[in-house]
């Protein structure tokens, strides 16, 4: 073997270095002194087995193997189902009657006023603010809760109240306070009055701008 023939070999060799027992021919070829053409064999099949080699941009390459590492280890896993984008969250809208209110009328069965003192009227009270969260109170419990405004509409959620024990007709006035609010379905608001009412139309509380 010539000088020449054994470099290009060394060469070949190096290239090849991660190919086991590759077959390596060496043409002597072109004029005397020139390089000998090397005929490499090609390389072997590096991909992964069972995976697809991706293409495109980090993510889009990130994306494919951890879908295809999935189809190995979890047949039948639909992970084009399961990647979901983010759901749009839109933001509650503002309470258009935030504000402090005067009880002024709760009504029973039939839209009947119930009947309670001026005395007891004028110490009840109901507050909400823009993010929909009021409070109530007829001079004794604290009732509270969240309250949510959409096209004239409105919907209570769970309504809470403090637990003292509070002497009629206080207490009764509590109830119906609590039963309204929470049977809310519609609302009228104009100018100082704010009325809520049921789902069939029926008035159940009507309320008054509170004034300084």
């Amino acid at each position: 073997m010539t000088l020449k023939t054994l470099t290009a070999a060394t060469i070949a060799a190096t290239l090849l270095g991660t190919v086991a027992h590759a077959d390596i021919t060496i043409i002597q070829s072109g004029p005397s002194g020139a390089m000998p053409d090397i005929q490499m064999p090609a390389m072997p099949n590096t991909r992964m087995p069972g995976h697809i080699q991706p293409l495109g941009d980090g993510f889009g390459i990130a994306s494919a193997f951890i879908r295809d590492m999935m189809a190995d280890r979890m047949p039948g896993f639909d992970i084009d189902g399961a990647i979901e984008a983010a759901p749009i969250i839109e933001p509650p809208v503002p309470v258009s009657f935030a504000g402090d209110w005067d009880l002024l009328e709760i009504y029973g069965a039939g839209s009947v006023p119930l009947v309670f003192s001026d005395e007891l009227l004028a110490r009840a009270e109901f507050s909400v603010d823009v993010e929909g969260n009021f409070n109530a109170s007829v001079g004794c419990n604290s009732i509270f809760g969240h309250l949510e405004e959409d096209a004239g509409s409105v919907e209570t959620g769970e309504i809470m109240a403090t637990l003292m024990a509070c002497s009629e007709p206080v207490q009764g006035m509590e109830r119906a306070l609590t039963r309204s609010l929470s049977e809310a379905a519609l609302f009228a608001h104009g100018r100082d009055r704010l009325v809520f009412l049921s789902i069939d139309g029926e008035p159940l509380v009507r309320f008054s701008a509170e004034t300084e």
